[in-house]
């Protein structure tokens, strides 16, 4: 079975999308999705309900899959990411995969 986890050094790519936005195209409950993400499970993504500073993630270390999941505070979120990522990390602000 493959490791489920991703190292910092490897993301080549950073998607989010604020899901206030409620543009969820793609995005899944939990599964592999057809534009090629697997999306960790999360009930609440597809809900409706408060979604002020949630955000849907999709990151891409070039290894075919692209991995998805939530995260409840998406600035916070990407202050860190900026921090401990490379420089070369690319953050794209919609879900256009």
């Amino acid at each position: 079975m493959k490791e489920k986890k991703v190292f910092t050094n490897q993301i080549k790519i950073l998607y989010y999308e604020e899901q206030s936005n409620r543009t969820i195209r793609g995005c899944r409950i939990w599964g592999k999705s057809p534009n090629n993400v697997y999306w960790a499970y999360d009930l609440r993504r597809s809900l409706p309900g408060n979604k002020e500073g949630k955000g849907n993630v999709i990151v891409d270390i070039e290894d075919g899959i692209k991995k998805g999941f939530t995260v409840e505070n998406i600035e916070a979120f990407l202050r860190a990411t900026r921090n401990v990522c490379g420089f070369n990390l690319i953050i794209v602000d919609k879900l256009n995969v």
